[in-house]
């Protein structure tokens, strides 16, 4: 790629920067009910590039600021469990805190719910930036969320009375949706998909452990969890049944000026008119993560969203991969496979074996400079 190119394609990036979004949640055991929890207005801007502009409503207010009232005092009445899409909160638990008949929750009160829409008369697909994080309120210096040989426990910012840490740590709990509006050419309407593009779950190393009647909490665990959420058939019968589509790590970058391998939240397609695409945000604390214990009891948390913007060209090849003695053929280093259903890429290193392994693996070209990755092939399943 020449240098012109290349500055033009650096050029269109567009980058969306959330304003400090600070959400105070106070959040009590899994289903047990919560009181005063508030959430302050959020702020929302733009990069004035590409003629980019962003809207609450679609319809009016566009500019490159968004100023999201989330009414004062913004009160999350529950912790809920959800997939994105439905929501619930428990009516009754038994004696060890466990749901034992759920209804459904109720949008701005027992999670927060919101749209932003985008217009450009331009190209360009879109996705959750790295910079994006939510973080404990206290935590601007570890000190104030650990006990440490630095510190004393008097140190630690609201200290739980169950362990010598931070309930603030309950940032680890909090779960968000992103899901697509698409416009209907029959109806002229835009309509909400019925399934997140994916659920961002922040702070995977954070993990809480009970030991002897008193918790422990690691800020640096690598124990996986299971993200699930209560798959509800009526108020009393549900399951918990695992997410498919949860993202812990956020890999798209500006800085980096590409996505490394993360999947885009939506895309503008315009042949030089503007042209205007919406996304769904739905925040929440979910019942069902292993740090939504009482120990976590009366944390705060912060909360912000950056996103970013690649103008760069579609890669219509798609690759040919056949399996040999369970062993992938036909990959080379320009591409990528996902054994999570496109959640995560692994970039293929020349010289190593891919095996099947009765799994369903995705294969595609990976995004370069030039292009974006490419659309995937599937082995696997009924594919082989």
């Amino acid at each position: 790629m020449n240098k012109k190119t290349s500055k033009k394609i650096y050029s269109t990036m567009i980058k969306l920067i959330a304003i400090i979004v600070s959400i105070f949640v106070f959040s009590y055991a899994w289903f047990v009910t919560n009181k005063e929890n508030y959430l302050e207005n959020i702020e929302i801007g733009t990069v004035k590039s590409n003629n980019l502009q962003i809207s609450q409503t679609g319809e009016d207010g566009w500019g490159s600021v968004l100023s999201i009232n989330s009414l004062n005092e913004f009160v999350f009445n529950n912790e809920v469990s959800s997939n994105g899409i439905s929501f619930y909160k428990a009516v009754n638990i038994d004696d060890s805190g466990n749901p034992t008949k759920l209804v459904k929750a109720i949008s701005n009160k027992d999670y927060f719910d919101f749209d932003l829409w985008f217009k450009n008369d331009s190209n360009v697909s879109i996705y959750l930036d790295k910079d994006s994080s939510v973080y404990p309120e206290c935590c601007s210096n570890i000190n104030d969320a650990i006990l440490n040989i630095n510190n004393t426990r008097d140190e630690i910012v609201r200290v739980s009375s169950y362990g010598d840490f931070s309930r603030d740590l309950i940032a680890s709990a909090v779960r968000v949706a992103f899901i697509n509006y698409n416009y209907n050419e029959s109806t002229k309407t835009y309509e909400l998909e019925d399934k997140p593009v994916y659920i961002w779950a922040p702070n995977k190393n954070y993990e809480i452990s009970y030991k002897n009647g008193f918790y422990d909490f690691d800020i640096d665990s690598i124990n996986y969890e299971t993200y699930s959420y209560m798959n509800v058939i009526n108020s009393s019968s549900f399951k918990e049944t695992k997410l498919t589509n949860v993202k812990d790590e956020i890999n798209a970058s500006y800085a980096s000026k590409s996505s490394n391998g993360d999947q885009k939240l939506f895309e503008i397609k315009s042949n030089g008119e503007e042209v205007k695409s919406g996304l769904k945000v739905r925040i929440w604390v979910e019942g069902t993560d292993r740090e939504a214990v009482e120990a976590l009891k009366g944390g705060k948390f912060k909360f912000t969203l950056s996103f970013v913007g690649f103008t760069k060209e579609e890669n219509n090849n798609i690759p040919s991969i056949t399996v040999e003695n369970n062993i992938l053929v036909g990959l080379n280093e320009t591409m990528e496979y996902s054994v999570d259903n496109g959640v995560n890429w692994i970039g293929y290193k020349s010289g190593s074996e891919v095996t099947l392994d009765d799994r369903i693996i995705l294969v595609r070209y990976m995004e370069t400079d030039d292009t974006l990755a490419s659309s995937y092939v599937t082995v696997g399943g009924n594919n082989e």
